[in-house]
């Protein structure tokens, strides 16, 4: 998979792009935002990690701020 990043400083000339590239999704382009990707780079890193049942961290959720 190649990666790449586009910078644009107009909202409308961005909206435009957006607009373009969701035209290839059907062909597998993915359009994640920059947040996103870093999200999912964070997630990627934890994989490896125990799991915690989801009934096990609520019970431990008020215990760090």
């Amino acid at each position: 998979m190649q990666t790449i990043v586009i910078n644009v400083n107009n909202d409308v000339l961005a909206d435009k792009v957006r607009w373009l590239l969701e035209h290839f999704q059907n062909e597998g382009l993915e359009i994640v935002s920059k947040e996103d990707a870093y999200d999912l780079k964070l997630l990627r890193a934890t994989r490896n990690e125990e799991s915690v049942l989801f009934d096990e961290y609520l019970k431990h959720e008020n215990l760090y701020p």
